[in-house]
């Protein structure tokens, strides 16, 4: 908590900073991020014409390329409004076909790689 010193008032000064730590060489699906999101809008397109698109949110999920090149600890961190559709978003990239290329470090070492994933309806 702080004051502001003008009229007293008090106020939560609450921040969380976020620090992102890109690797020298970034993890890759080796079909081509194109094909990847080609591949989930057309696994997903029966389930989304169900919801209401005004209720629709903006949902995230961070999966992890890790070292082998597969996936691993995917975490919904904010829900599109349907849980079904925040599943199935989850199954999808477990479960996408293909590969994934680690992420390389400076000294040319395969290491984990978080990423982030959003669907639904983006703001701006």
């Amino acid at each position: 908590m702080e004051q502001y010193e003008e009229t007293g008032e008090i106020y939560s000064n609450y921040s969380t900073p976020y620090l992102t730590i890109v690797p020298e060489i970034q993890a890759e699906y080796l079909d081509g991020q194109e094909t990847l999101i080609n591949y989930l809008k057309k696994n997903s397109k029966s389930a989304i014409k169900t919801v209401t698109k005004n209720k629709l949110n903006a949902g995230k999920l961070y999966f992890t390329v890790n070292k082998t090149g597969t996936i691993s600890k995917v975490d919904l961190t904010a829900s599109s409004g349907y849980p079904e559709i925040d599943e199935l978003m989850i199954e999808l990239i477990i479960n996408a076909p293909g590969q994934w290329k680690p992420a390389k470090n400076t000294n040319g070492e395969n290491v984990d790689q978080k990423l982030v994933f959003s669907f639904g309806i983006m703001g701006c």
